[in-house]
């Protein structure tokens, strides 16, 4: 046990929904390449306390974890919950940003400082208690195909992609389910993907987002399809980017695009709400 603690801060990261997801062919692992994002962070204060809570605050959702899931998490190392914890999130769950495997890993990480012990085997701790992780402990994760109900990366790219991202909340929330397997085909596109150029990728991300909306949600997602190619078409974007499961959207710009006025302005007119920008 090291030294007492009566506070611990921990803030990552996640995505704001995925450049590529689908199957990796017809029976084959859902996969995915995740579009990383700054912007979509999980803050958590853990403070001393007698008592365990689950507190939300500064955040636009319902409680991230409940002390019920906390007390999972930390189970997988034998570790008795305790503290008062206070989650502070960019983005409210099932959006698409990745929140739920954020917030348990930032948990983790509390659990590591407190006890100072290594965290062997977090993927297989995460994906007992969500059963679909996304990649949040993999260093460069734009560059990596992986499989979120195996929680195992299954190819690492020479290099990720670079855009300017221009998103927001488009679509209705949607958890993910981790026994879904009702995805398109895109193992042609993981394909194309290695060694491709920017504009050539964008084009392969918009793809793989029309053939999972034309797949999940029939005629309604084919029209939002065909809503959001026309908005890439008229603000001159590369192409456009979804949460394959979530609410968020994005236009894909090439680095060094301009202010992007005209484009945010668009993409309110389309209902957009919430609108970031940020670079990958």
């Amino acid at each position: 046990m090291g030294a007492r603690q009566d506070g611990v801060t921990v803030t990552l990261a996640g995505h704001y929904g995925e450049l590529l997801q689908g199957r990796l062919g017809p029976g084959g692992p859902v996969v995915l390449i995740t579009l990383p994002c700054p912007l979509a962070q999980v803050r958590l204060l853990w403070r001393r306390s007698t008592r365990v809570q689950s507190v939300a605050q500064d955040g636009p959702g319902a409680h991230v974890l409940s002390q019920t899931e906390l007390a999972d998490l930390w189970g997988h190392y034998h570790a008795p919950l305790s503290g008062r914890w206070v989650w502070r999130t960019r983005f409210a769950p099932a959006l698409g940003t990745g929140v739920s495997s954020v917030a348990r890993l930032a948990a983790l990480r509390v659990l590591s400082r407190l006890r100072r012990v290594p965290l062997s085997g977090v993927e297989a701790a995460l994906l007992a208690c969500e059963g679909a992780v996304d990649p949040v402990t993999l260093p460069d994760p734009a560059q990596w195909l992986w499989a979120p109900r195996a929680a195992r990366a299954m190819r690492r790219f020479d290099r990720a992609p670079r855009f300017e991202v221009l998103g927001a909340t488009l679509l209705p929330p949607q958890r993910t389910d981790p026994s879904d397997l009702d995805f398109a085909d895109i193992s042609d596109l993981v394909a194309r993907w290695a060694g491709a150029q920017d504009a050539l990728r964008a084009e392969l991300v918009a793809e793989s987002a029309r053939r999972s909306l034309a797949q999940r949600q029939g005629a309604a997602g084919v029209a939002f399809a065909a809503k959001m190619d026309a908005l890439a078409r008229d603000t001159g974007a590369l192409g456009w980017s979804l949460a394959h499961t979530g609410g968020v959207a994005g236009l894909l710009f090439a680095r060094g695009a301009g202010p992007l006025e005209q484009a945010h302005r668009a993409l309110r007119a389309a209902g957009g709400r919430d609108p970031v920008r940020f670079r990958l």
